[in-house]
C-alpha cells in the first residue's frame, strides 16, 4: 500500500497502537514516562552519532517512540491513575461525605434528576481530583446549576450500574470512556452553593451560549423550533422533547441533530466561498 510509505501514517499508527495498549493493559505511569524518555534519548543519540535517519532501524525506533508516547498520553488522561483521584480517598459505601464540587458540564436531565458533570475538589477537607456524575433530585425547591458553580454536597458515592439489558446502551462504559467512574445522588436541600467560582473558558462559552438562548426565546419562534435551533447551532439538545426526537428518527434525519454549530459554521464558510462568484455574475461585489 502506497499510503504506508508516508511517515506521518506510520507514526499515527504507532500512536494509536500505544493508546490501545494503554487502554487494554495496565502500565504504571512511571514506567510509561521512563520508557518514553529512554526511547527519545536513544533516538537522539542514533540520529546525532550514527546518522541512520533513513535506515529501517531508525524508522522502527521512531514508531516505538510513538507507541510509548501513546501509552503515556493515555496514562496522563486516565484520571483513575492519578494519585489524588477521589477513588483513592473515598470508598463506595453507605458512608456520607462532604463533597466540594465544581460544575463543569450540564447534561440532559431525566424525569426525576438534573444531571451534571463535576470535578471533585475535596472530600471531607482532603484535596482530590477527578470527574464525577452529579444527580440532583428534581422537586419544587430545586434550582439549576451553571458551569463553574462550586457547591458543597452531603452524600455518599455510588457506582454506576451496568445496563440490565445486555443488548442495551452501556451508559457505564460510555461514562468510563469519559473518565467518569462514579456518581452521587443528592436533594437540592443538601446542596450549598458557594459564592466562589473558578472562571474558565468553558464557563465563558456557557454564559455566551445561555445569552444566545435567551435571545432566541424572545423571538416569535415556538418552543420546539427554538430547541431545534439550539441543537443545530449550539449543540444543546436538552430541550428537544421525545415526540420531536422520534419524528426525526422516523424521518431518517436524526443525524441532522448531531451536527454541531462548528459544522454549520464550516459549511457556511464553504458555501460562501463557493457561491461568491455568483455575486460577480450579477454585478454585486460580495465583501
Amino acid at each position: 500500500m502506497q499510503l504506508l510509505h508516508f511517515p506521518i501514517v506510520k507514526f499515527t499508527i504507532g500512536l494509536v497502537i500505544g493508546i490501545l495498549i494503554g487502554y487494554f493493559i495496565t502500565i504504571p505511569t512511571s514506567v510509561s514516562v521512563i520508557l518514553f524518555i529512554a526511547l527519545s534519548i536513544l533516538l537522539l543519540i542514533s540520529y546525532l552519532v550514527t546518522h541512520i535517519a533513513k535506515s529501517y532501524v531508525f524508522v522502527l525506533l521512531v514508531i516505538l517512540g510513538f507507541i510509548s508516547l501513546g501509552i503515556l498520553i493515555f496514562n496522563l488522561h486516565d484520571q483513575k491513575r492519578w494519585s489524588n483521584h477521589y477513588t483513592n480517598t473515598a470508598e463506595l459505601s453507605s458512608e456520607e461525605y462532604i463533597l466540594h464540587l465544581n460544575i463543569t458540564k450540564r447534561l440532559k436531565p431525566t424525569k426525576y434528576y438534573d444531571k451534571y458533570e463535576a470535578n471533585v475538589i475535596s472530600i471531607d477537607s482532603t484535596l482530590t481530583n477527578g470527574t464525577i456524575l452529579l444527580n440532583v433530585k428534581r422537586d419544587s425547591t430545586s434550582f439549576r446549576l451553571d458551569i463553574d458553580n462550586q457547591i458543597f454536597a452531603f452524600a455518599n458515592i455510588d457506582s454506576i450500574h451496568s445496563p440490565f439489558n445486555p443488548d442495551g446502551f452501556n451508559y457505564k462504559a460510555y461514562l468510563s470512556d469519559h473518565y467518569i467512574y462514579n456518581q452521587v445522588f443528592v436533594d437540592s436541600k443538601d446542596i450549598l452553593l458557594t459564592n466562589t467560582s473558578r472562571a474558565s473558558i468553558r464557563g465563558y462559552a456557557h454564559s455566551l451560549r445561555e445569552q444566545i438562548i435567551i435571545n432566541l426565546k424572545k423571538s416569535p419562534l415556538n418552543t420546539q423550533e427554538v430547541a431545534i435551533i439550539e441543537a443545530l447551532l449550539l449543540g444543546q439538545k436538552q430541550d428537544i422533547d421525545k415526540v420531536t426526537y422520534h419524528n426525526f428518527v422516523n424521518a431518517g434525519a436524526i443525524h441532522i441533530l448531531a451536527i454541531s454549530g462548528l459544522h454549520v459554521g464550516i459549511l457556511l464558510l464553504l458555501l460562501q466561498f463557493l457561491l461568491k462568484p455568483i455575486g460577480y455574475l450579477f454585478g454585486n461585489t460580495a465583501k
